[in-house]
């Protein structure tokens, strides 16, 4: 843990209350599931689309090396982006951190 604490504390220096955001779950209030499958996150007042275009994932896939050896995916999201990062690169090990248990 002297690693993740190094972070953690590293992380608190540039912005005091981060660590303790980046751990907290989203509350129901935030989300909206709609009948069409579509998942919105409320921000303030505007409704953001969480599904990620096909086009966003193949040009953030196409950024990797070739074979990489470990892909860390910071926030799970619907979960394309990982479902399409394995399909690519069945070998590599992949390090998922997300800050909502219930997802």
């Amino acid at each position: 843990m002297e690693l993740l604490d190094a972070n953690l504390d590293a992380l608190r220096q540039r912005v005091s209350d981060l660590p303790e955001r980046l751990a907290d779950p989203l509350t129901a209030t935030q989300l909206e599931c709609r009948e069409d499958g579509e998942v919105l996150l409320r921000v303030h007042r505007t409704l953001v689309n969480l599904r990620l275009p096909e086009a966003s994932i193949e040009h953030l896939l196409d950024t990797l090396p070739q074979d990489p050896a470990e892909v860390l995916v910071f926030g799970l999201g619907l979960g394309e982006v990982l479902e399409d990062l394995l399909l690519r690169h069945s070998q590599t090990r992949v390090l998922v951190w997300e800050r909502d248990p219930a997802i």
